[in-house]
């Protein structure tokens, strides 16, 4: 089935104006492509890549794991050799989005917990204090791996997405 196009126009009037004159069209043409994600690279490229940041995967070749331990990240894929640090400070922004998880989880959950649950406030502040601390432990490699996929799909161009080299 060919692609299905959606117009959408917007107008406005300039107030005040004679006859109603048009001061602005806008005209936004979007392409849905039904039921395959080969029509569109740039998914099926991001979805790969989300797979592999999941797996705690390099996002280049998908098959070199990022983590030594717990804690320790290596410094270049084995297998293609994606720096894994490029540059100190690198991961500030894999804490952001790490506690930017935690907040987003823990604060509806407090809500919800606090509305539909009849808990003693200090119990709940127990819980979701309990979760605020470990939360971030646990989703640490998680939040790395996925900071480090975004940098990939952002700031590399598609011809990167090449098989990795036999080393």
């Amino acid at each position: 089935a060919p692609p299905t196009l959606i117009h959408l126009n917007a107008r406005a009037e300039t107030p005040g104006s004679p006859n109603g004159a048009v001061r602005s069209e806008r005209r936004v043409v979007g392409m849905i492509a039904r039921n395959s994600p080969s029509r569109c690279p740039r998914l099926r490229r991001a979805v790969r890549v989300a797979g592999r940041c999941l797996r705690l995967r390099c996002p280049r070749c998908g098959r070199g794991r990022m983590f030594v331990r717990w804690f320790t990240l290596h410094d270049i894929c084995a297998d293609c050799g994606l720096s894994f640090e490029p540059e100190q400070g690198y991961y500030v922004g894999a804490i952001y989005l790490n506690y930017a998880a935690t907040v987003l989880i823990a604060t509806p959950g407090f809500l919800l917990l606090d509305h539909w649950a009849d808990w003693p406030l200090a119990t709940q502040l127990a819980v979701w204090a309990g979760f605020a601390v470990g939360f971030p432990i646990l989703a640490f490699r998680h939040t790395k791996s996925i900071w480090r996929g975004l940098d990939y799909l952002v700031t590399r161009p598609a011809a990167d997405d090449r098989p990795a080299l036999d080393r």
